[in-house]
């Protein structure tokens, strides 16, 4: 953790504010993703890339069911 700048400031994902986390393991509004870290200005900014996040794994979960579907009833092209 000696590589945190928190003069540096964040832009948040979600809104667009510039805001300063000015602690890395003690700030609220983040999550884990692909990328490491986001860090989200407030909690509705937080909620809201919760919601895009579930709605993400929902239509990939969707995709995933179609493809198997065609792969069960031979319509697949294999």
């Amino acid at each position: 953790m000696a590589d945190w700048d928190w003069t540096t400031p964040h832009k948040c994902p979600i809104c667009g504010k510039n805001f300063w986390v000015t602690s890395k393991t003690g700030w609220s509004y983040k999550r884990k993703s692909s990328q490491g870290l986001v860090f989200m200005c407030s909690w509705s900014c937080l909620l809201k890339f919760d919601e895009k996040a579930e709605k993400e794994r929902f239509e990939k979960a969707v995709r995933r069911k179609k493809k198997n579907a065609q792969h069960g009833n031979g319509n697949c092209g294999r």
